[in-house]
């Protein structure tokens, strides 16, 4: 009965030529388990929310949503032990007629007192429900388990999509010295593994010489292109605008790699632009290997 109910509702909205889709939000709560995260971390979540069926179907009016975030109870993090924030902009939003989709992030943080380990997990529930000109509610849940200190990447994409996101978790609690200083707390030589705390206690002029992770994204430009108003791209290794990160077609060039430096237990998302936008070149969901590699140069003698 439930089937044909929404089966009737989606054929409504069609013929009206309303579409309320997203990327990560379903009518059916989709659920998404994500592994390796530090557990003490903050960990956002990059959602996307569309008005259209394809390239050629989109909603002839501007949609009106809100979104909420609930936090959920596991079998070993009470919810009262976990926060869930959504963006300043606001709670109440909306996806403009003339443009294709709206997007926010959805940041959590477990603020228990006691430390986690390894296999824990908290767990939110993501909701957005539309107004106008029709009500539709889609919504998701994330639960994060502890894991793996290390570097993970994963593309977050959707057929016929015009952009996907490229998303790098660093998991490592500790920054290496990349060159030898000395500071107020004391000598640092070169390869030296130093957790956190000692780091924030560095001079600003000496942290640059310390990294956690040192990223560096390969593509060829003619199947995607950078975004280049992310923030890694405005804040990236500048040492490195050179042909070896250029690519040259047909006398034009075109940026095809990215360096930058991620902060211990930090995740970010790079955006990049497809030239075929019906390709899904989501990584390892539907491809074996990523349209936009990854290389980590940071390692620990």
């Amino acid at each position: 009965a439930r089937y044909s109910v929404d089966l009737i509702k989606n054929r409504f909205f069609l013929t009206q030529n309303f579409y309320f889709s997203s990327n990560k939000l379903k009518e059916e709560t989709a659920e998404y388990i994500i592994e390796h995260w530090s557990g003490t971390s903050q960990y956002d979540i990059a959602i996307s929310m569309q008005n259209t069926s394809n390239l050629l179907l989109k909603t002839s009016k501007d949609i009106s949503y809100s979104i909420s975030c609930e936090t959920l109870s596991t079998d070993s993090v009470n919810a009262t032990d976990v926060s869930c924030s959504l963006p300043d902009d606001g709670l109440d939003r909306k996806i403009l007629k003339d443009n294709t989709s709206d997007s926010f992030i959805v940041s959590l943080n477990y603020t228990g007192s006691e430390n986690l380990s390894e296999g824990d997990s908290i767990k939110v529930k993501v909701t957005a429900t539309s107004s106008d000109p029709y009500i539709k509610t889609l919504s998701a849940t994330f639960e994060l388990f502890v894991g793996y200190y290390g570097i993970t990447y994963k593309i977050e994409d959707k057929t016929n999509q015009v952009y996907f996101m490229s998303v790098i978790t660093n998991a490592k609690n500790f920054y290496v010295v990349q060159n030898a200083f000395t500071d107020e707390i004391g000598s640092f030589e070169e390869n030296r593994k130093i957790d956190i705390d000692v780091y924030n206690k560095l001079s600003d002029e000496n942290k640059k010489n310390c990294a956690s992770a040192i990223i560096k994204l390969e593509w060829n430009v003619n199947e995607v292109q950078l975004d280049t108003t992310n923030y890694q791209y405005l804040n990236r290794d500048t040492s490195h605008d050179n042909w070896e990160f250029i690519q040259n077609v047909d006398g034009a060039d075109y940026i095809k790699a990215l360096q930058f430096n991620m902060n211990a237990e930090s995740s970010v998302a790079v955006k990049f632009y497809k030239t075929r936008v019906a390709n899904n070149y989501s990584y390892p969901e539907k491809t074996g290997s990523p349209i936009v590699t990854y290389q980590d140069f940071v390692t620990v003698s």
